[in-house]
């Protein structure tokens, strides 16, 4: 009630940050009460059985729950589950793979080997159940999904005692980090896609996921041969998700930066990374704080800008594609001799323990 009578009293200045206030407290009890008791006691329960993971095959994300509740899907995550698959056909030839969404893991039943790339997440259900062995590789907890896990280890702080997070960017290593929880920077496995044919001509400049109200800041010249791609696609039907579709669609996509992009001037990371591991010249542009913590991912292998590098003539808008050939040895190396341990298979330690600060050190500039 006293925040009821301060908003009231206070100056129009101060009531203004007082709602922002009562906001955030009414969204968090909100929250809280969506975290779901049950649920968590349904981890802890499917926690202490023994496991069961029933088939050899490697669980590939898709994305329904997205298209569901927003009618739209981000096709960078769509470009995560095709650079995982291709990866992992590398390591392992007779590799057998299965779709799965990744926003419900826990309701999985068919059991397998999942590689825990991606966003992580906006709902609770994106930890796997005892049919399901995770092996945390490209992953990244966002604010929701860190505010789960302390939730969900104050439960039980050993939840994750066994296993290791490969964190996708310094964001998620930190968070591990400050709570306990064993981590190491493996990168992004979009960082694995092959390179294209340097010898072929290339001409297209392709402004991604970029706003318009920017090119006055960028040279004219770009402009001459330019498209502007949304990777975040609107779906204006109410049909059912079709998965082949939006996988089908994300392919052409990636093959058609990797067939035309001169360059490829962009705010999406996951239109960075994979371009990037295709041998294409790349602007980064960071908008805000939330992309900054994702970026990371690329540190030190492409120049992460900002918007005041853009204002105020800072970009290189003539860069080369860096070689990051090592890099991508090293981390497919590290996918394969992750998955062989977590099928208590007999490994090099002192050969991981070296390639993963090879990842982590790596520097093309």
């Amino acid at each position: 009630m006293r925040f009821l009578k301060d908003l009231f009293t206070r100056p129009r200045r101060l009531r203004k940050e007082l709602k922002k206030e009562i906001i955030f407290i009414r969204d968090f009890l909100k929250r809280e009460k969506t975290y779901n008791i049950s649920f968590i006691e349904k981890l802890l329960q499917d926690k202490k059985e023994a496991k069961d993971v029933k088939s050899d095959d490697f669980l590939i994300f898709s994305y329904e729950t997205c298209y569901a509740q927003f009618q739209n899907h981000n096709i960078g995550d769509f470009f995560q589950s095709i650079a995982t698959k291709k990866a992992l056909k590398k390591c392992f030839n007779e590799a057998s793979f299965r779709y799965v969404n990744r926003d419900k893991l826990f309701y999985e039943t068919g059991g397998g080997l999942c590689i825990m790339q991606g966003y992580f997440a906006d709902t609770y259900h994106f930890l796997p159940n005892k049919n399901t062995m995770p092996i945390y590789i490209g992953t990244h907890f966002c604010e929701f999904a860190q505010e789960f896990l302390l939730h969900l280890l104050s439960f039980d702080s050993g939840f994750f005692k066994h296993l290791e997070i490969g964190a996708r960017d310094e964001f998620t290593m930190a968070f591990c980090d400050r709570i306990g929880l064993k981590s190491y920077l493996s990168r992004c496995l979009t960082l694995t896609l092959d390179k294209r044919d340097e010898k072929l001509e290339y001409k297209k400049v392709f402004f991604v996921n970029f706003d318009k109200k920017y090119l006055k800041f960028v040279p004219k010249d770009l402009l001459k041969n330019a498209e502007f791609i949304n990777q975040k696609s609107n779906s204006t039907s109410n049909e059912p998700f079709l998965q082949e579709y939006w996988f089908e669609k994300a392919e052409a996509l990636l093959n058609k930066y990797k067939n035309e992009a001169a360059l490829i001037i962009t705010t999406a990371l996951h239109c960075a990374s994979p371009c990037t591991a295709m041998g294409i010249p790349v602007v980064l542009l960071c908008e805000n704080e939330e992309q900054r913590s994702r970026f990371s991912t690329l540190k030190n292998i492409i120049p992460i800008y900002n918007l005041d590098d853009l204002k105020n003539k800072k970009i290189d808008f003539n860069p080369k594609a860096p070689d990051i050939e090592d890099l991508k040895e090293a981390m497919l190396l590290n996918l394969k001799l992750n998955i062989q341990k977590a099928k208590n298979l007999s490994i090099d330690e002192a050969l991981l323990k070296k390639t993963r600060e090879k990842i982590a050190t790596f520097r093309a500039f």
